[in-house]
């Protein structure tokens, strides 16, 4: 049996959020008590803001649906039953009206409508699970008679406020991060607090929660003082739980305060400390405070307690090169092919720790022996072919490599951008259009997406191209004017290319046209947003407009993003003090003049950066 249910339609002056998820609760408890085959269905609408696409949702209706509506649904796809309903709020109690669609177009074969009183939702919301897992040929466990035990908690009111956080939960998902501007997700996040506070001992409305935090922190969804504001809050509620302290330690993470991710990474670390993977994370932060020796120890630490794979060997190898003893990385990898000779990762990083200690010879014989001994040595030729493609007499063998694997990864884009540049390097050039559009066409990350796209501009339109590259020329020798006079025709025809949109930006900073490079900087970084320089010009064009608070803003998170940019830390050193706020620009100029001390950056490289920073200290 095949039964589709679809979001209740939200009456007047009713919660949308309720209405579609009260649906999705219904689906998800039948699903547990049946061997049918039940699924939700959701609304959503695809909007343009501003020429970007965006997801919204929507109740079709403040009623129920009209007959011929259910009939579309069920032509989309083949179905037994197809299930909708209505849900209405009225003066602290409700309507709930669910309705089951067979063969006939005209009319249901069953509609039941649940009242209740203040109080009595429970109720209501029973019965239509019920009502649902009868008509899967299905019956409620036993255990299930208690409302407890079916809804989480006797508190109703908390029960309603976790269903409210958690369709946010579910937008966020289902939009993939591309929600509609007007959408604000800290109502949402407020709601699950205090549901969470209302029952501490209920974990549903705790979990959802930090999962919505760790998602709007990884998707840069929300104001990030609202998040860390939860965030806290969770660990004060649950201070004995580690996953909100791990959530914690994630947040501070990708804001760049690593001190503060270190101490809550730790608090999570001490609260479980069977977890290998939250030591791993205190590993990463404590390597990048410059603490290598307690890097090292808890690697150590998360590697007694890994499987055979041990991931934290990754790091390990990191911090042994980084410390000078890069000479013991090898003899780590071999010793976990000796505990698993079919080990395909370990066969390869044992190779490359070789070259990385310029043993090339070894490192050859020791992928030749991968490749002879591995069952699968697909991983071992992903990592061989790379280093024979440097070989002009080995490229051909390189080539079968990559091949083999992009058999197996076909849509791997990091595998198709290494062969398209070895098909270049083997005067093939006529073979990476194909491999480009491959990329292209496998949705790939944005970055990869923009210097693709950018490598077919210049291999399909050589000469307009070359029109961009002459006027980078005309930019570099300060003929700015001469520039941004001979990239403008171009603009209707490589729109979509962010070279000549980066050469704009600088020339129209340097004319003084800060609205105009302001445009043109965030074009480049629209399609790729990674572009440092662009960041940088988009800081110069902001700042020259009088926008600091956004310029301050924008950089902050770009820094966050890419703490390891001297240019980017820079312009946030810059953008921090155009805001007035001396104490960062100050911290970020300290720890880039530590970092100058450990590179071998030229003189005159030096020189000039010292300049900056004495410029924005002063």
């Amino acid at each position: 049996m095949q039964i589709a249910v679809l979001p209740f339609n939200a009456g007047p002056d009713t919660r949308h959020e309720l209405a579609r998820q009260f649906a999705s609760f219904i689906v998800e408890i039948t699903q547990g008590n049946t061997d049918a085959e039940i699924n939700a269905a959701n609304y959503m609408a695809q909007v343009q803001e501003g020429g970007i696409p965006k997801v919204a949702q929507i109740n079709p209706a403040e009623v129920l649906n009209e007959a011929e509506m259910i009939q579309q649904f069920k032509g989309q796809a083949e179905m037994d039953y197809l299930v909708d309903g209505l849900f209405t709020e009225k003066s602290g109690g409700g309507t709930l009206i669910v309705r089951v669609w067979g063969k006939d177009p005209e009319k249901p074969e069953q509609q039941e409508e649940f009242s209740y009183l203040p109080g009595g939702l429970y109720s209501a919301l029973r019965s239509a699970i019920e009502m649902l897992v009868k008509l899967a040929g299905g019956s409620l466990a036993p255990e299930l008679a208690e409302d407890e035990a079916l809804f989480g908690t006797k508190d109703t009111e908390a029960f309603l406020k976790f269903v409210e956080g958690y369709d946010a939960l579910r937008y966020i998902e289902q939009s993939q991060g591309n929600m509609i501007s007007t959408w604000d997700v800290a109502p949402y996040m407020e709601k699950l607090a205090e549901a969470v506070e209302a029952d501490t001992d209920w974990e549903a409305p705790f979990m959802v929660l930090v999962q919505l935090c760790r998602m709007c922190t990884q998707m840069r969804i929300g104001n990030a003082e609202n998040i860390e504001k939860h965030l806290k809050r969770l660990t004060e509620v649950e201070a004995e739980d580690s996953r909100g302290w791990f959530a914690l330690g994630e947040f501070y993470e990708a804001v760049g305060n690593l001190q503060g991710s270190s101490e809550a990474f730790e608090k999570a670390a001490n609260l479980s400390p069977e977890e290998p993977a939250i030591i791993h994370r205190l590993a990463r932060i404590q390597l990048g405070l410059g603490m290598p020796v307690n890097a090292e120890r808890n690697l150590r630490k998360a590697m007694d307690m890994e499987d055979d794979e041990k991931p934290s060997l990754d790091l390990l190898s990191e911090v042994l090169a980084q410390t000078g003893r890069v000479h013991e990385v090898p003899e780590l990898w071999k010793d976990l092919i000796r505990q698993n000779p079919q080990n395909a990762k370990a066969h390869a990083r044992y190779a490359m720790s070789l070259m990385a200690n310029n043993r090339n010879e070894d490192a050859i014989r020791a992928f030749d022996e991968g490749l002879e001994v591995l069952e699968d040595n697909t991983y071992v030729k992903r990592y061989y072919a790379p280093i024979l493609a440097q070989n002009p007499d080995e490229i051909d063998r390189a080539m079968d490599f990559y091949e083999d694997c992009i058999d197996v990864a076909p849509t791997d884009h990091a595998l198709l951008w290494e062969y398209a540049q070895t098909l270049a390097r083997a005067d093939r050039e006529f073979e990476v259009p194909d491999t480009l559009r491959t990329i292209l066409s496998s949705n790939p990350d944005q970055n990869l997406a923009a210097n693709a796209n950018a490598w077919l501009i210049e291999i399909e339109q050589p000469k307009r191209a070359d029109a961009v590259r002459d006027a980078s020329i005309k930019a570099e020798n300060a003929d700015y004017e001469g520039a941004i006079k001979d990239l403008k025709p171009l603009r209707q025809w490589l729109g979509d290319y962010w070279k000549l949109w980066m050469v704009l930006a600088s020339c129209y900073n340097q004319v003084s046209e800060f609205a105009d490079a302001e445009e043109a900087s965030r074009k480049v970084l629209e399609q790729f947003p990674a572009c440092e320089p662009a960041y940088v010009e988009l800081n110069n064009a902001l700042a020259g407009q009088g926008k600091h608070e956004e310029a301050f803003g924008i950089m902050q998170i770009a820094f966050a993003n890419m703490s390891g940019s001297l240019p980017i830390a820079v312009a946030y050193a810059s953008a921090a003090k155009n805001m007035g706020n001396a104490d960062e620009a100050r911290r970020i100029t300290g720890q880039i003049r530590e970092a100058i001390k450990q590179q071998n950056a030229e003189p005159d490289q030096v020189k000039e950066l010292i300049s900056a920073l004495d410029h924005i200290d002063a």
